[in-house]
């Protein structure tokens, strides 16, 4: 019987830096962020105490040119968004292309 393959761990894990209903950015990150961010990062340290355990998020056909779609972001997932590096936006720059 073949064996089942799996997505290597750094797909299936989240960052080691991220911490649970811990703030996703410092003080000082906070305060040079604009307002869409510091309101989302509010919505999920209110989302995180409410017991929920990710947020929907909608897509529209514009943006991918494809029917308008659902799908879940986990709170890992936020981090990674809250803590790109300059590699990271590299490389979703290309995946944009």
């Amino acid at each position: 019987m073949a064996k089942k393959q799996v997505a290597s761990d750094p797909f299936v894990q989240d960052n080691p830096a991220f911490k649970l209903g811990e703030p996703m950015m410092t003080e000082t990150e906070h305060k040079a962020a604009g307002e869409n961010i510091v309101k989302l990062h509010e919505y999920y340290m209110e989302m995180y105490k409410a017991g929920k355990q990710s947020i929907v998020v909608q897509y529209m056909e514009k943006h991918f040119l494809s029917k308008s779609q659902y799908f879940l972001v986990s709170w890992g997932d936020l981090y990674d968004l809250f803590n790109f590096t300059e590699l990271d936006t590299s490389l979703m720059r290309c995946w944009a292309l």
